[in-house]
């Protein structure tokens, strides 16, 4: 698998945000190819630039953000 750097992660994040398919916490790590424990930093950090809030949903077991700050996030 092909390293990405930390732009290119914080920007599959926030394609999978809009497409409100992370998964838990482990799965995006995967996905991603980060620790799990670096989910939570590029969690914060994109909350922090873009100025939303990010929220995890025990239910449907992914993150999630309101409709009206997807339009916030950089465009898929």
């Amino acid at each position: 698998m092909i390293e990405l750097k930390p732009l290119d992660i914080a920007h599959r994040f926030c394609q999978r945000l809009i497409m409100e398919s992370t998964g838990t916490r482990t799965e995006l790590a995967d996905y991603l190819g980060i620790s799990p424990c670096m989910v939570n930093t590029y969690k914060n950090k994109i909350e922090y630039l873009y100025k939303i809030n990010i929220y995890y949903s025990r239910k449907r077991c992914t993150y999630f953000i309101n409709d009206n700050d997807k339009v916030k996030l950089p465009p898929i």
